[in-house]
């Protein structure tokens, strides 16, 4: 799915942090067996980050830890 649309007003959408590895990886799974457009942050490529590029997320690689990392 692209970013386009990703940004419909009628596809449920959802930002999961952490989808590297655990739960936020499960959670992002989750959502997409619901039917959400996933955008998945993660801070370090991982298999699991292959496979939900697979079914549909998009991937935005962002280090949240790092305050200076989070200005636009």
């Amino acid at each position: 799915m692209s970013f386009e649309e990703h940004a419909s007003p009628t596809v449920r959408q959802v930002l999961v942090t952490g989808t590297s590895r655990n739960v936020g990886a499960h959670l992002a799974n989750r959502f997409l067996d619901d039917g959400f457009a996933v955008i998945a942050q993660y801070r370090s490529e991982t298999d699991e980050l292959k496979a939900l590029a697979e079914r549909g997320a998009v991937l935005v690689q962002g280090d949240f830890s790092d305050a200076s990392a989070c200005q636009a």
